[in-house]
């Protein structure tokens, strides 16, 4: 269990270097169980707000994760699930951050 959550622990880290060093503000989401890790403010106003899952393909989702990102993709917010480095860096990259 502490390598599944410590492997997610580096690809948090790393997404969110890359992100600032690329101009990107990022914050933490920890106000209430269930909230995705964080919240990537891209610039021209399109948040990304992944939660980051274990890239050894172990990340489980608990159903209050499971219900918020559904309600935050219904709002109209890019909200998923992410368990690797390179399909960050694809959906920064669709949000024309490269």
């Amino acid at each position: 269990m502490a390598t599944k959550r410590r492997r997610e622990k580096v690809l948090e880290r790393k997404c969110v270097k890359w992100a600032r060093d690329h101009g990107v503000q990022v914050g933490k989401l920890s106000e209430c169980v269930g909230l995705p890790d964080r919240i990537f403010f891209v610039p021209g106003g399109r948040p990304v707000i992944p939660e980051f899952k274990d890239p050894g393909g172990q990340g489980e989702r608990s159903p209050a994760q499971v219900w918020h990102v559904a309600k935050l993709k219904e709002q109209g917010y890019t909200c998923t699930f992410l368990d690797s480095e390179e399909t960050f860096l694809k959906l920064m990259a669709k949000k024309g951050v490269r």
